[in-house]
C-alpha cells in the first residue's frame, strides 16, 4: 500500500513539475523577460510598439502567475501609456492574459486602465484544436483622459480556432493556431472590428491582424524577445 501511495505521490509531483515547465515556456512567464511587439498601420508602416518587462513570477503546483510592466510608444518613439501590473497566468496548462493590455494599443495617454472588470482575462485552453470555440472575454474599465471620466467596455467574441500555420517573425518561426474573433469597444460610441491572431502553444501570441469591412486596418508582430530566468 505504501508503495502504491509513493508511486501516486511521485506521479503527482512529476505532473506538477511538467505543468510548471509547460507554463514557464511562455515568453511572458519567465522573470526578467523582455519582449517587443511592433504595431503597424493599414499600409504596413510602423505605428508604434509595446515593450514588456516581466517583473515577478510566482510558481506553485497549481499555477504560474507573472506580473509585467508594459510601455506603449507611438511610431516616433514617444511614450503614450504605461502599466506596471499586467497579469499573465498559466494554470493546468491553460494560458490567460490580462485584457488591460488591449487598452495599450489605443490609449491616448496615462495609465492603461484602472477600475473593476467583469472578466479581465482572455483564456487559451491547454489543448487547442481546429474548429474549437474559445471562451468569450469581457472587460469594463474606468479611465480619466484629460481629466474626464470615461467608462470603456470591451468584449472579444466569436473566438474560433480556424486552422494551423507556421509564422515567420524576426524572432524565428513558430507553429501557430490561427484564431479568429470579433472585438467590440464601447465608450459613448461603439467600435467593432474583426481580428485574427496566431497563437503558439507554449510561447504565446506571435502575430495579430485587425480588419474592418474586410480591409486590413492594423497588425502586430513579435519582433524582439529576451527570455528571463525560470
Amino acid at each position: 500500500m505504501k508503495q502504491y501511495l509513493f508511486s501516486f505521490l511521485f506521479f503527482l509531483g512529476l505532473l506538477s513539475k511538467t505543468l510548471a515547465q509547460e507554463c514557464t515556456s511562455y515568453y511572458l512567464l519567465t522573470k526578467g523577460a523582455n519582449v517587443e511587439i511592433s504595431l503597424y498601420d493599414d499600409k504596413q508602416k510602423l505605428s508604434g510598439r509595446q515593450e514588456w518587462t516581466v517583473r515577478d513570477v510566482g510558481i506553485n503546483a497549481k499555477q504560474t502567475l507573472a506580473t509585467a510592466a508594459v510601455v506603449m510608444y507611438n511610431g516616433e518613439g514617444r511614450e503614450l501609456a504605461r502599466a506596471d501590473d499586467i497579469t499573465i497566468q498559466c494554470a493546468d496548462g491553460q494560458y490567460s492574459i490580462d485584457m488591460r493590455s488591449l487598452m495599450m494599443n489605443g490609449a491616448p495617454t496615462g495609465p492603461a486602465a484602472s477600475g473593476k472588470s467583469e472578466s479581465a482575462m482572455a483564456l487559451y485552453p491547454s489543448s487547442l484544436q481546429v474548429g474549437m470555440t474559445l471562451p468569450e472575454a469581457n472587460f469594463t474599465v474606468d479611465t480619466s483622459p484629460a481629466g474626464f471620466g470615461i467608462r470603456v467596455k470591451m468584449a472579444i467574441k466569436d473566438r474560433k480556432v480556424e486552422g494551423q500555420e507556421t509564422i515567420t517573425t524576426p524572432v524565428g518561426k513558430f507553429n501557430c493556431y490561427r484564431i479568429a474573433y470579433t472585438y467590440q469597444m464601447k465608450a459613448g460610441i461603439g467600435v467593432s472590428y474583426d481580428g485574427i491572431e496566431w497563437f503558439s502553444p507554449g510561447v504565446g501570441v506571435i502575430k495579430s491582424e485587425s480588419y474592418r469591412k474586410g480591409k486590413l486596418i492594423g497588425s502586430s508582430v513579435l519582433t524582439k524577445f529576451t527570455k528571463g530566468k525560470v
